[in-house]
């Protein structure tokens, strides 16, 4: 079973820290102002049992930030009440900061009793009892007691030690984290940091991360309830000695945890309730201090959605921090006014980011609200295949849950059963995509090449390479997609590069086939394009296309003005030529025109091509061998 951590709450001088001693025999002020002053300023600690930790937290209004570090990891509140005090401003306060971090569980306790009448003390049950209706300390216990004499201290004990018992086991994200309330050198031994475990375990001689720099370290010792252990559990109060860093590395407001699990952030999406007692509706961009873990940082508030939230109503926003601070999905966080400092409200973590979305974005909005319903395997689902041909790996996954790897892997071979996902690659290079986003890139990619070669019907191949360009995808998902092609007959692979198969090449081939037979049927009547496109009944852009590629095969010949004609005619008016020249020594044009049966129009660009290759050699008005 977990260890129960239990806070005190309550207002300034209503006796929590007496409570506390009476309970554990522990004086939780340690500070000397503390001392001096008789008001608690920081949190303090002391054991009930073997079993459970109490935090004793402050009740003055200047203090509330280190309240919420000392509540940030209870799952149990002793609410103080004093009797001639009654109800004060921050029982209100800390009884909401208490039900906006989801605790679930506590008592109220009435103490001072021994300074009151009886009469007195009913009206302060009965306004404890209006307090906490709708709430969850609605149906909790409540304890007439005084620290001082002693009364009711047994009955709130047996309570206790009842409720530690009973406890229900947390929900464990499955990756260590430790959220950090103190951190202190100790003579010999150096760093200390101390904390509830608040998912996971962490054993002696891990090696682990301080967030939000990243630092590394390594545990070389573990105290529970000041005795040598080797191990901290979920749920557990820890002190952890750390070799590798210095006080200064690790502050309150840290957090050690296993690497590479929990990211630093300026900027998350979240579900913000505000405080029905809020003064005023909470408008877009306001500068609010935030509690987050055991730190606390200014940001701003961007209300997704709409301009402004009502008190008592909540919303999704984006909060923008003004310093890096480490956070996980599902964090639980408290807002207060900058100035004068007063709690308004608070939410839970729903996604990481790093750039703003627009206050109407439609698409962040219906993911925020299906992460806010917590089905993790359609927010899996969805996950993935926003990442479209990027894939996914079970770390980052479980990064954007909130869960360890291996509570991710669960989920993804869940979705791959229904065949919605599918895994590339093995090991630490496996990672997952969405078998409808591959295949929207496959087709990409095939109906892209058909365009290509339609418009670029001269060139051989194109070079994976450049296809690799034309997405963004990653090499895993672009080598399968590749292999899928080729598997299907729909292109063909040479070396580097690809080409249309099928019906897309074999159209290809026939149309220069009809070409070649057109321009041999032409004869010596050398065709343009366009006169040829008008022949087939085809674009000039295509014929152009063809004809290049004829030429680049040599077997299509370029002649002054445009005209094209097939080598093999070039070849046999060389030959014709060869037995011109045995009998005469002078070519006119009207003799290339009776050789070749054509007109000055073709003539002309005949005779320049045999100049310009040394065939014939012009001189005046005739022309010469070469």
């Amino acid at each position: 079973m977990s260890h129960v951590v239990i806070g005190t709450a309550g207002h300034i001088d209503h006796g929590k820290t007496a409570l506390v001693k009476a309970l554990t025999g522990k004086d939780t002020d340690s500070l000397p102002e503390e001392k001096a002053r008789g008001v608690t300023i920081d949190i303090g600690f002391a054991f009930l049992g073997e079993d459970a930790t109490i935090i004793d937290v402050p009740g003055h209004e200047r203090f509330i930030k280190n309240m919420v570090t000392g509540v940030s990891t209870i799952s149990y509140v002793i609410l103080v009440i004093a009797a001639d005090d009654g109800v004060m401003p921050q029982t209100r306060e800390h009884l909401d900061i208490l039900s906006l971090l989801g605790v679930e569980d506590g008592m109220i306790v009435i103490n001072k009793i021994d300074l009151v009448e009886e009469s007195w003390l009913d009206m302060v049950i009965e306004d404890a009892k209006k307090l906490t209706t709708g709430t969850f300390l609605e149906n909790a216990p409540i304890f007439k007691a005084s620290a001082v004499n002693g009364d009711g201290i047994k009955e709130i004990k047996e309570t206790l030690d009842a409720a530690i018992s009973e406890r229900k086991e947390r929900v464990d994200k499955g990756y260590f984290r430790l959220p950090v309330d103190r951190s202190f050198s100790v003579k010999g031994f150096g760093t200390v940091v101390t904390g509830t475990v608040i998912s996971g375990s962490v054993q002696k001689g891990d090696s682990v991360e301080i967030l939000p720099g990243r630092i590394g370290a390594k545990v070389r010792g573990i105290q529970q309830h000041n005795e040598e252990t080797d191990r901290a559990n979920l749920g557990e109060r820890a002190a952890l000695n750390l070799s590798g860093v210095s006080t200064e590395d690790v502050v309150r407001g840290s957090h050690i945890a296993l690497k590479n699990y929990l990211n630093p952030t300026m900027i998350f999406e979240g579900y913000l309730n505000l405080l029905g007692s809020a003064p005023k509706p909470l408008s877009n961009r306001t500068r609010v201090r935030l509690h987050l873990g055991t730190g606390e940082v200014m940001g701003r508030i961007s209300i997704l959605g709409s301009a402004e939230i009502e008190p008592g109503s909540n919303g999704f926003v984006q909060v923008f921090l003004e310093r890096e601070v480490p956070v996980a999905v599902k964090d639980k966080f408290i807002i207060r006014r900058y100035s004068p400092p007063l709690t308004i409200g608070g939410g839970v973590v729903l996604k990481l980011s790093n750039s703003s979305y627009k206050r109407k974005d439609k698409d962040i909005y219906e993911l925020l609200k299906l992460i806010n319903e917590g089905n993790d395997l359609k927010i899996a689902e969805m996950l993935v295949s926003k990442r479209n041909g990027s894939g996914m790996s079970e770390q980052e996954l479980g990064v954007e849950l909130g869960i360890a790897s291996d509570r991710a892997l669960i989920l993804l071979e869940e979705l791959k059963k229904s065949s919605l996902i599918l895994a590339i690659g093995k090991g630490n290079n496996r990672r997952w995509y969405s078998v409808e986003s591959l295949s929207g890139s496959r087709e990409f990619i095939f109906q892209k090449l058909k365009k290509f070669f339609t418009e670029n019907l001269s060139t051989a191949g194109v070079k994976l390479s450049e296809i690799r360009e034309w997405l963004i995808i990653s090499p895993q998902a672009f080598e399968m997609i590749i292999e899928r092609l080729v598997e299907s007959g729909e292109i063909v692979k040479k070396g580097e590069s690809v080409s249309i198969k099928a019906a897309g090449q074999e159209g290809e081939e026939s149309a220069l086939k009809l070409l070649e037979e057109t321009l041999l049927s032409n004869r010596f009547n050398a065709s343009t394009s366009q006169e040829l496109a008008e022949n087939l009944g085809r674009e000039n852009k295509e014929i152009y296309q063809l004809i290049k590629r004829l030429i680049q095969d040599e077997k299509v010949i370029r002649l002054d003005g445009d005209f094209f004609i097939h080598a093999e005619l070039i070849e046999e008016l060389k030959d014709n030529l060869n037995k011109y020249f045995i009998e005469k020594d002078e070519l006119s044009v009207s003799d290339l025109k009776e050789m070749t049966g054509v007109s000055r129009k073709y003539a002309i660009p005949l005779l320049l091509y045999l100049d310009d290759n040394n065939i014939t050699r012009r001189e005046g008005d005739v022309r010469v061998k070469a």
